[in-house]
């Protein structure tokens, strides 16, 4: 298992999926935001292989988010695909635009939680901080997660038969507080890799 600077364990993975939001909060991001092109972020297959690897090396929780990770083409199966893995500790951070129509296949493919970013309650200021967005499409998205069941609570554990391995158990006596992340950007010259934090 990697360990960072002060000898502890690093479990924890964030996976940045995408630049692009759909969303132009004010504090954020122009509205006239230029995103990077598609040909220079990372594929689902491309991601799913970093997460085998991270897998090998001891991760067991892991986090999405992007820009908004709900507007990834391939959400659905990266989600899928590292489950598939055996790591089943995976949750997402999201604005909730897209939630009331995601919540329910994201909790079939095995996201676990949700952690919805909501700036205020007050609808009207809610549209002048986001540019874009509608507080009730964030709300029906809100209450779509508590009935799929993407809320807090202690993580499940594989359905027996389960067919990825689990993950392998930390080294005694080593703390686990510390946290990676990646970013599926490409480098110039067409090898992709992540993006340094």
């Amino acid at each position: 298992m990697p360990l960072d600077s002060y000898g502890r364990d690093i479990h924890y993975l964030r996976i940045s999926l995408i630049d692009k939001c759909n969303m132009r909060c004010v504090y954020c991001m122009p509205e006239d935001m230029i995103f990077r092109p598609s040909d220079e972020l990372m594929t689902c297959a491309e991601i799913l292989r970093l997460v085998r690897l991270f897998a090998e090396l001891g991760i067991d929780k892991i986090r999405l988010t992007g820009g908004e990770p709900t507007v990834y083409p391939d959400l659905i199966p990266i989600v899928r695909g590292i489950r598939e893995q055996g790591i089943w500790r995976i949750s997402m951070t999201t604005n909730g635009l897209r939630l009331a129509k995601l919540a329910r296949p994201l909790k079939e493919a095995g996201l676990e939680r949700v952690n919805v970013s909501v700036d205020t309650l007050d609808a009207e200021k809610f549209r002048r901080i986001t540019r874009w967005g509608k507080l009730a499409d964030v709300m029906a998205g809100v209450y779509a997660a508590e009935a799929a069941g993407l809320t807090p609570g202690a993580p499940r554990r594989p359905e027996p038969g389960f067919r990825a391995s689990p993950s392998p158990t930390p080294r005694s006596g080593r703390p686990r507080s510390s946290r990676g992340r990646t970013r599926t950007s490409r480098r110039p010259g067409g090898r992709r890799s992540p993006r340094p934090p």
